[in-house]
């Protein structure tokens, strides 16, 4: 981008953008997210690769992101947490709205600055807090 004159940027095949926000990742990779998928966007090459629910986003409906330290980018939306894992270019949904059927995810998400980053997401009872870099997947099955 250059700092003297207004780029613009077109993302193709006329997809929906919707109400949207960015995260910036680096000097190459911006991520748009929206209330329509997931838009991750390189600035040097101009590629955009859409990412929706059919690439494991719990949901389309995003309300808030943030990237960890190994630029994983966490989402949530009104039917959950997803972790976009970069390495595997996948979501992995980590619980649901039917988990949690009290507590759907609302607002900005706060960070506590410290050696590990702990992130906290607001919900509209409360909040849940993890270490993004540690938290593990797994379900609980009750016999």
């Amino acid at each position: 981008m250059n700092e003297n004159k207004i780029d613009t940027f077109y993302i193709e095949n006329e997809i929906d953008v919707g109400s949207s926000s960015l995260l910036v990742q680096n000097d190459s990779i911006v991520w748009i997210y929206s209330n329509n998928g997931l838009f991750k966007f390189n600035i040097k090459t101009k590629n955009t690769e859409y990412i929706t629910n059919s690439d494991g986003l719990a949901d389309n409906n995003i309300i808030d992101t943030y990237l960890d330290s190994q630029s994983n980018v966490w989402l949530t939306s009104p039917k959950g947490l997803t972790k976009f894992d970069i390495a595997e270019n996948k979501g992995i949904t980590f619980f649901s709205s039917s988990d949690y059927v009290s507590h759907q995810f609302i607002g900005n998400h706060y960070t506590f600055k410290q050696p590990k980053p702990k992130i906290i997401f607001f919900t509209s009872n409360g909040f849940i807090s993890f270490y993004p870099d540690i938290f593990c997947h797994f379900k609980i099955i009750f016999l």
